[in-house]
């Protein structure tokens, strides 16, 4: 008697490894999830740039209310008056203009409108303001 080998396993079609079609569908998806994340990135920038915008925008409309309250009652006489300030941020420049407008209310207030408005138009805010003489 001859002695007998064991069986040879049968070779599966999983042991040939990927084929060229599971390796295109494979692509397609990485393709697709990084051109989501492509547009995730910009539009989280596009809306960082707006906030900043807002923010920088706020933030003079206060200062400028600030200089209002500083000041003594008689000494804002100013009807219409506007300034332009130019501020840098990294690598964006970005044009503001300041806005006030002074109306009185009686003999002891003053309303002031603030205006802060940006070049490219992303925001505007306006404060009323009513400053009392002490």
């Amino acid at each position: 008697m001859s002695p007998v080998s064991p069986p040879q396993p049968a070779k599966r079609r999983s042991d040939a490894g990927f084929t060229l079609i599971e390796m295109l569908v494979a692509m397609v998806i990485l393709s697709v999830s990084m051109l989501a994340l492509t547009a995730l990135t910009i539009t989280a920038m596009k809306t960082n740039m707006r906030t900043d915008l807002r923010s920088t925008a706020v933030r003079l409309c206060d200062e400028k209310a600030e200089e209002f309250t500083a000041a003594p009652i008689d000494a804002i006489v100013t009807d219409n008056e506007t300034r332009s300030v130019s501020l840098r941020n990294g690598a964006v420049s970005k044009d503001f203009q300041i806005e006030w407008s002074v109306t009185p209310q009686g003999n002891d207030l003053k309303q002031i409108e603030i205006n802060v408005k940006c070049d490219d138009k992303v925001y505007q805010r306006t404060v009323v303001f009513k400053h009392r003489s002490s």
